[in-house]
């Protein structure tokens, strides 16, 4: 398949324009600021210096636009500059690994320099998340937010970073882990997994085929510089794919906020249940003052993975070794009027799958993913609408799956999209506001012996709008949101599929939600909304042997879309010294899709389990919760735990759920040294909902951490020892199709290394 190499015609014009030597307008033009001046001379030059209570700069701390996502990061004095914000006033975030993040508003006065400003950050043990991007169309504090959300960035990251996204998520509050061997893992958030959750990657779908159970997910977490998660349905900004939640991975491959020098970061990262390692080198380098680059490049490369001590399998899962290797290269024009970049990246995957002890043949999965993305933000001269941004992004992903050596499938996927987003200015009673319209486009198809469904093209357009009130009752605020999607799905004739289908469904999603501010950095919220989920090509045209998931499967290309209607509750504080998030939810999904099973067949002599999707309604409710307190100077006790419990209409379990869990841990962090361990139970998950599905039994696992870490000049070296399921238990994961003949993983001893330069 050919390697994806378009992008956006708005964003290429743009930066063509705009290279250095052209001829494109800006107010700044021409104008130099020294960037270790830290003076506002100039219109549209934000300045300052950020430091510590004892006064002492802190190099390193992020200072972002909130409306824009562009910013700077502080230079070894703590000093930064943003350049080229239009006038107005503009909200800052400003977080730095170790401190509670802090918020202000800097006003910019057309043909007035603006003052410097001086920014104090808090010391905390605890990991306060700082703006999160993904549950809204600007950036807002959590604390503002009306769905349940999660982040991991900092040192939380690098406490729970993992081989893959799911395992780096697995011990979060709603998250889980659908697991078939390392490399072919996914989240389950609430319950829900696949194809009704929404991996991005800067904001971008990574589009490949991760939504089948022995698919793997086309990025490795050692590129993250932070993880954002929403909990519950958010089709409002991204239309299908969203039912269940949305992850994205931020690596900020475009560079918006660059440094005022190159910075460099590498990484180590190795682990002894997945006995390998795996490492990834980044670089920001500004150009001059308008034009930043990012290089990134890493791999990783793991054998079959240890397990508890099976009687059957031994102490080794057969066919689990993984590689995976990928480069990436961004750019970006900042300028008073424009903001842009680009992006490709290459990704390539190799992984083996496993299979029933009975099954003499090997599956191994090997393929790629390139990617071409661009954003573009123009500052609009209308004092309704402040900004129009455009994004988009091309894919080609494609692998071969092979038994034996010889190959019997070969799947490729190839993607499109083009999003426009139009912000609204700041009124007397709307505070926030966005329109937007999106459109993807998706070519699949799958080929070879033991082909698995027709080849099939599908589109869908989409046109939203959000909006929030302030109701003038101690900052109480009102959001509402509204989207309209059309959507079609086409299979193309096949001899082994017959003549093609058309399937299209027009939906609609809206949501309403309810901020309450109740305290110092405390909120309550309520959420109603209605979201919606096209069915999938497997879903509907499957006929065949899938020999990732050990059975034959059916599809009906007759299954209506997936809706859910719910609620959700939440309650946080989040303070530099006790955080807590609650959340309550429940969720009628209409049209649930799921597994009925219709006998056995046999193919080469081997008897295997048909199981064909059908639809029905579906009930999840659920309870999730998570709080940390520092105890004395620098003792963090933490606890958090959920539960899910869903059902069809007819009072049968849906299959594959996660089972409830709790935990606790205790760490000692100074800042620069931390010790600690936890505690992490599963209760026993006996509501099964197929007759083969095996009940998982309860399981107690325990955990130890070290972390150091050290400013030496301009280098910040951070070690991270953890030993994971040190009493090495046998156990297995209840949201996996293969767990009866796939335990998760043994004994883990993980050592992570980063130094920052």
């Amino acid at each position: 398949m050919k390697i994806a190499t378009s992008v956006p015609l708005a964003v290429v014009a743009a930066l063509v324009l705009t290279w250095p030597g052209s001829v494109a307008a800006d107010s700044s033009r021409g104008v130099s600021v020294d960037p270790g001046v830290v003076t506002g001379v100039v219109t549209g030059v934000v300045t300052g210096v950020v430091r510590g209570e004892e006064g002492v700069p802190l190099p390193g701390a992020q200072v972002v636009v909130a409306a824009t996502g562009r910013g700077a990061i502080a230079d070894e004095r703590g000093r930064f500059q943003i350049r080229g914000l239009g006038e107005g006033t503009h909200r800052l975030e400003v977080t730095m690994m170790g401190y509670a993040p802090e918020r202000l508003d800097v006003v910019v006065r057309s043909g007035e320099v603006t003052p410097p400003v001086e920014v104090v950050l808090t010391a905390t043990p605890l990991s306060l998340p700082g703006l999160h991007a993904t549950a809204t169309p600007g950036g807002r504090d959590p604390l503002g937010l009306t769905q349940a959300t999660a982040e991991l960035a900092g040192r939380a990251l690098e406490r729970n970073l993992r081989t893959s996204l799911a395992h780096t998520l697995e011990g979060q509050p709603g998250m889980a882990i659908r697991y078939n061997g390392p490399g072919v893992s996914m989240p389950v958030l609430r319950g829900l997994t696949g194809d009704r959750i929404l991996i991005l990657q800067d904001g971008q779908r990574i589009s490949d085929l991760s939504g089948a159970d022995d698919h793997a997910l086309a990025l490795d977490p050692l590129s993250a510089q932070r993880i954002e998660v929403v909990r519950g349905p958010a089709s409002l900004l991204y239309g299908s794919n969203a039912l269940g939640g949305v992850v994205n991975m931020v690596s900020a491959d475009i560079p918006f906020t660059p440094p005022l020098r190159p910075q460099w970061s590498a990484t180590l990262q190795s682990e002894s249940a997945m006995p390998g390692a795996g490492g990834g080198l980044r670089g920001v380098i500004p150009l001059d003052e308008r034009w930043s680059l990012t290089v990134r490049g890493g791999g990783r490369k793991a054998g079959d993975v240890r397990i508890g001590s099976d009687p059957v399998l031994g102490g080794r899962l057969a066919n689990t070794g993984h590689w995976n290797a990928e480069a990436a290269l961004g750019m970006s024009y900042l300028s008073h009027r424009l903001s842009g970049g680009l992006t490709v990246q290459g990704y390539f995957l190799e992984h083996g799958v496993p299979m029933p002890p009975e099954e003499e043949e090997e599956l191994l999965i090997a393929g790629h993913r390139f990617q071409a993305s661009g954003r573009l933000d123009v500052a609009l001269s209308s004092p309704l609408f402040p900004l129009l941004r455009v994004q988009g992004m091309v894919t080609d992903y494609q692998h071969d799956e092979l038994a034996d050596g010889e190959l019997e499938m070969a799947f490729g996927l190839r993607t499109q999209s083009l999003e426009l987003l139009l912000r609204q200015a700041n009124g007397a009673v709307l505070t926030d506001g966005a329109w937007g319209a999106s459109g993807l486009f998706r070519q699949y198809a799958a080929t070879g012996e033991d082909q698995l469904t027709a080849p099939a093209d599908s589109w869908a357009v989409g046109v939203f709008t959000f909006q929030e009130v302030a109701l003038g009752i101690g900052g109480t605020r009102f959001q509402l949101g509204a989207r309209v999607d059309q959507y079609r799905i086409a299979s193309k004739y096949d001899p082994a599929f017959g003549p093609p289908v058309q399937r299209d469904f027009t939906a609609f999603s809206g949501s309403a939600g309810l901020n309450v501010p109740l305290a110092t950095a405390a909120s309550a919220s309520l959420n109603v909304g209605r979201s919606f989920r096209a069915p999938t090509v497997e879903e509907l045209f499957s006929d065949a042997y899938h020999m990732g998931t050990a059975s034959y499967e059916v599809g009906d290309p007759n299954l209506a879309p997936e809706y859910s209607n719910g609620v959700d509750a939440v309650f946080r504080i989040h303070r530099p010294r006790l955080t807590l998030d609650l959340s309550a939810y429940a969720s009628l999904i209409q049209n649930y899709i799921g597994f009925e099973e219709r006998g056995d067949t046999t193919i080469n002599g081997y008897t295997w389990p048909v199981l064909a999707y059908v639809q029905d309604g579906a009930r999840f409710v659920g309870v999730e919760g998570q709080a940390e307190h520092v105890l004395g100077e620098n003792l963090v006790i933490s606890a958090r735990g959920d539960l899910v419990r869903a059902t069809l209409d007819g009072g049968t379990p849906v299959p594959f759920i996660p089972p409830a869990r709790i935990g606790a841990s205790l760490r000692w962090d100074d800042g620069a040294r931390s010790f600690g361990g936890g505690v992490r139970h599963a209760f026993r998950q006996d509501r099964v909902g197929l007759e083969d599905e095996l009940a998982t039994d309860a399981y107690t696992l325990f955990d130890l951490e070290a972390g150091f870490r050290r400013a030496t000049g301009s280098r910040v070296h951070s070690l991270v020892l953890r030993g994971d399921n040190v009493t090495n238990v046998l156990y297995r994961d209840a949201a996996s199709r293969v767990k009866e003949f796939a335990p998760n993983p043994g004994r883990n001893i993980s050592l992570l290394y980063r130094v920052s330069f």
